[in-house]
């Protein structure tokens, strides 16, 4: 397809050093700046925030579960009073969310 002596080595040989020079530098910053996006849109992706189900959205499960018969009624009321619970008293305290009101470990200041 390209002979060493045809027109693809006389196009190469013409290019002098400081356009090679130019060439790659813009091969190496597309490259950086395809990287640079990439990069970013992983980490939006990792930390996207995702809002936590609702108390009616957790039931609605459960209440099919049931209905599936793959609760029985001791745990679907203990499931209920849970969801209920924590639905009142807004995030437990080993919830990602709520890490300013965790108390801090006992140990050396």
């Amino acid at each position: 397809m390209f002979h060493p002596n045809g027109a693809f080595s006389v196009l190469l040989a013409v290019i002098s050093a400081r356009a090679w020079y130019n060439i790659g530098l813009a091969v190496v910053l597309l490259s950086l700046a395809v990287a640079f996006y990439w990069a970013y849109q992983m980490w939006s992706e990792v930390n996207e925030e995702i809002d936590p189900a609702t108390a009616d959205e957790l039931m609605f499960s459960f209440d099919q579960a049931c209905a599936a018969g793959e609760l029985d009624d001791e745990e679907y009321a203990k499931v209920r009073k849970r969801i209920e619970q924590t639905g009142s008293s807004g995030p437990r305290a080993d919830s990602p969310n709520s890490g300013e009101a965790r108390p801090k470990p006992p140990g050396p200041s």
